[in-house]
């Protein structure tokens, strides 16, 4: 039986520091680390370790776009379970996600 498993990430700038806008700083974590820090770390750590019994994995973000709020979406890995493949594909998320919209 195959299994197949899909993490989607909210990469919206809110996820960052939202350097330079009215909400600079207003969603960091209490550490002072962007909750995207965070979630990779949480991916990384915890997740990915316990999929290893999937056969294909899906990796993708999304935000907004536009004053429609249009979901964009980009798939970040597709296919079957590599974790060395799934660790350089979350590592390079920036922790400061910019001009993503919301």
């Amino acid at each position: 039986m195959e299994t197949l498993i899909e993490i989607l990430i909210d990469n919206s700038n809110s996820m960052g520091d939202m350097q330079g806008s009215k909400d600079e700083g207003v969603y960091l974590l209490p550490d002072g680390t962007p909750r995207m820090t965070l979630l990779k770390r949480i991916l990384l750590d915890h997740i990915l370790p316990t999929i290893d019994y999937s056969t294909k994995v899906a990796v993708s973000k999304f935000h907004s776009v536009g004053s429609n709020n249009k979901a964009q979406i980009e798939t970040i890995f597709n296919g079957p379970f590599d974790k060395l493949k799934l660790i350089s594909a979350v590592s390079v998320i920036p922790d400061n996600p910019r001009n993503t919209g919301g």
